[in-house]
């Protein structure tokens, strides 16, 4: 059974997330065979500026495609702020891709 993760890049450029995530992160989940990128969107500030950008995947394991997923975001230099969202039954949880460095 498929699971739902959704991937939320800090990040101010749509077209970003298409060419610079979407795209890998499917290929490499799909050659993995851990699942595939199922769309995307953005998220809009009151100005109509975008503020950040979504990536949906359907993995067929989460406890291997999360990490997957985390790692791979990470190589492909996702912004700090980038968090990975999932469910397990009725629990939501919300984890950052990468910590912040200060």
């Amino acid at each position: 059974m498929k699971k739902s993760a959704y991937v939320r890049v800090a990040t101010y450029h749509a077209c970003r997330a298409g060419h610079e995530y979407e795209d890998p992160l499917d290929e490499a989940s799909k050659n993995a065979h851990l699942g595939e990128v199922t769309g995307g969107g953005s998220a809009l500030s009151k100005n109509h500026s975008i503020e950040w950008v979504g990536v949906d995947d359907e993995l067929t394991d989460l406890d291997k495609g999360l990490p997957f997923l985390k790692q791979k975001l990470i190589a492909l230099g996702v912004p700090d702020g980038s968090v990975l969202k999932y469910h397990v039954q009725t629990r939501k949880f919300t984890a950052p891709i990468r910590e912040c460095v200060k």
